[in-house]
């Protein structure tokens, strides 16, 4: 009699955190789009001041009127969830199609206007629109200040777990660690504990931090493999935004 085949030989994918919330119904939307704008926002107005658009108005003006005019969508959020893609790539070509919307609908007469509004093709389907250095810059720049972002939705959340949790004591030494680049030997001194302990309670959060940016990072089908390829990517873009 053959064996039964192990769980293990067949990757899951990764459930994300907008999955949870898209779940909950209207309010679970709610929360899902002030996720998207806080935490996209800034990099969109990034990619905006980088880009040949920057002249259509003031950064702020232009990011509301995209988030309202596609997140007010019904269907948006369910095309990103079936097109496959990572959040972040829907978002950049989402945005770069409604800049040029916008920059169309200025320049049409209203009749060609109307036309030009049936006619619009789901940017889903529009991978171009990067055509010289300064695009590809300004490009580069919104994936770094994503990684950016990313890192501090993930630390506010792995800490509010921490202290539900009761672990005050143990994000204050990863913290230490991680952030301030304290050795162990070190914060042995200040926290009144063996080292090897420390080194325990720092992975601990080490561990949720992780899980907490792989949730945020996830995308409708992604394995795990991808999810760490693509935390390495967020990683690399991060270090370039510092050069």
């Amino acid at each position: 009699m053959a064996a039964p085949p192990r769980k293990d030989r067949f990757p899951t994918t990764a459930r994300s955190w907008i999955d949870g919330q898209l779940g909950r119904g209207e309010q679970g939307l709610a929360e899902t789009n002030h996720h998207i704008m806080s935490m996209y926002g800034e990099p969109l107005k990034a990619y905006y001041n980088g880009s040949s658009f920057r002249s259509m108005g003031e950064p702020d003006e232009v990011i509301a009127s995209f988030f309202a005019d596609r997140l007010g969508r019904a269907d948006f959020l369910d095309h990103w969830q079936a097109s496959g893609r990572k959040l972040r790539h829907w978002l950049i070509v989402a945005f770069r199609y409604f800049l040029m919307e916008q920059r169309a609908a200025r320049s049409l007469p209203m009749e060609r206007r109307q036309v030009s509004d049936r006619g619009t093709t789901d940017e889903g389907s529009l991978t171009g629109g990067i055509v010289d250095d300064s695009a590809r810059d300004a490009e580069e720049i919104f994936h770094s200040e994503v990684a950016r972002s990313l890192v501090r939705r993930a630390m506010a959340a792995t800490e509010q777990q921490c202290a539900a949790d009761d672990l005050h004591v143990h994000w204050q030494i990863w913290a230490r660690h991680t952030i301030d680049g304290c050795s162990f030997p070190e914060l042995s001194e200040e926290f009144d504990r063996p080292a090897v302990r420390l080194k325990v309670m720092s992975r601990t959060v080490s561990n949720r931090f992780r899980q907490v940016i792989r949730e945020l990072v996830a995308w409708p089908g992604a394995l795990p493999h991808q999810l760490d390829e693509e935390i390495r990517e967020l990683m690399s873009d991060l270090g370039k935004g510092e050069d």
